[in-house]
């Protein structure tokens, strides 16, 4: 019980290589291009084969490893929680629920900006969609459903609510210093140079992808950015437009895998895990940083093979 908890991370963050390779902003060409034939069957199931060995290999197998390996304390802000009667806990599709509130939020916000149907009402989704904004609206929904619905009054809420931002302090200014130098890096121009020298190579495609991913990804920090300067370059590259539909799903996987690998200390993801978990540095580059680069890796080699039938 003491050491599973990590695992529950790792599951979660499976999950990311899927929402990258539906990112919104990924929005050049190719990307594009590719999210309009992800709706043909063909496509949408390589992408989806992609990530089920992606989650195989991240999930119960590195997951499994690191649970006998690593011995991980549960965090002090966890461990001193006062016994709870379980009988009054929220059913299991109410936090489901509030959790997916910000999630479908931000996601038709990122569609409504490349489905043409969805013009209309964009504006409002855009508003809706704002990360900020987003959470915002479901922290309110669980503020009622889970505080005013169960009996709690204003004061009471209020107190719950200052207790839970204690234990974010650090959390905040370690994420935010690791911010810091990935901006720091952005600015540089570093990745116009890692990306720019790799798109010249002599390699399939789906290779060039990943590594342009990959190298701004290390360097940089972020993943956001890493897709978007990828998803640039390999754009403006002659005769993409003559790629098969199925070819372009995969340059969309391998973008989204090589924005994956390798986070380590200039990604505030890196750094938020650590907090939240309670483990060292040297512990979170053997579990968490491995398991980014087995999502992002195993997709990629996936999207790969694929691509030589496409």
């Amino acid at each position: 019980m003491q050491h599973r908890h990590i695992i529950f991370h790792f599951y979660a963050a499976i999950l990311t290589y899927f929402a990258k390779i539906i990112s919104a902003k990924i929005y050049q060409h190719i990307v594009l291009r590719a999210l309009f034939f992800i709706t043909k069957q063909l496509c949408f199931k390589s992408l989806i084969f992609c990530g089920i060995f992606a989650m195989i290999a991240a999930g119960p197998i590195w997951g499994s490893i690191c649970g006998k390996k690593y011995m991980i304390e549960v965090p002090e802000h966890i461990a001193q929680q006062a016994d709870i009667d379980e009988s009054k806990l929220p059913k299991f599709g109410t936090i489901v629920g509030i959790i997916m509130i910000p999630l479908l939020l931000i996601i038709a916000n990122s569609v409504a900006k490349v489905v043409p149907a969805l013009a209309g009402i964009q504006p409002v989704l855009a508003f809706l969609g704002e990360p900020f904004m987003a959470l915002l609206l479901a922290t309110i929904a669980a503020m009622y459903l889970l505080g005013t619905r169960h009996g709690y009054n204003n004061a009471q809420l209020e107190k719950i609510m200052t207790k839970s931002l204690e234990p974010t302090g650090m959390i905040l200014l370690v994420t935010a210093c690791g911010g810091v130098l990935r901006y720091m890096l952005q600015n540089s121009g570093l990745g116009d140079v890692i990306g720019n020298a790799v798109a010249n190579a002599s390699l399939p495609l789906v290779l060039v992808a990943f590594i342009v991913a990959a190298l701004v990804r290390i360097s940089v920090g972020s993943s956001t950015v890493a897709m978007t300067m990828a998803a640039g370059i390999i754009s403006a590259m002659p005769g993409i437009s003559a790629l098969s539909p199925l070819y372009l799903a995969c340059v969309t996987a391998a973008i989204a895998g090589g924005s994956t690998v390798c986070s380590h200390f200039n990604d505030s993801g890196f750094w938020l895990v650590k907090s939240l978990v309670g483990m060292d540095e040297k512990t979170t580059l053997k579990t968490w940083t491995i398991m980014e680069t087995l999502v992002g890796g195993v997709g990629f080699l996936v999207a790969l093979i694929i691509s030589f039938f496409a």
